[in-house]
């Protein structure tokens, strides 16, 4: 299952994005958390480019640099 914990539009056509994914391996009953972040550039209505990050910090900044910087 895929949760959005967090969605920014930070102006300039870049998305900031934190999914979980949690999932149960077969046979196992245990469960598997992971976090991603994603920064998303558009460009005349279309993704020009998705870019992952496992920390979110990192991603975060990044994502506000890049806004910024296509201000």
């Amino acid at each position: 299952m895929q949760q959005f914990v967090e969605a920014r539009d930070l102006g300039n056509e870049v998305l900031f994005v934190v999914a979980r994914q949690d999932a149960r391996p077969l046979g196992s009953p245990a469960m598997v958390h992971e976090t991603w972040a994603f920064t998303v550039e558009w460009d005349a209505g279309m993704i020009v480019r998705v870019t992952v990050y496992l920390d979110i910090d990192e991603a975060r900044a990044a994502a506000e640099r890049l806004a910024e910087s296509r201000g």
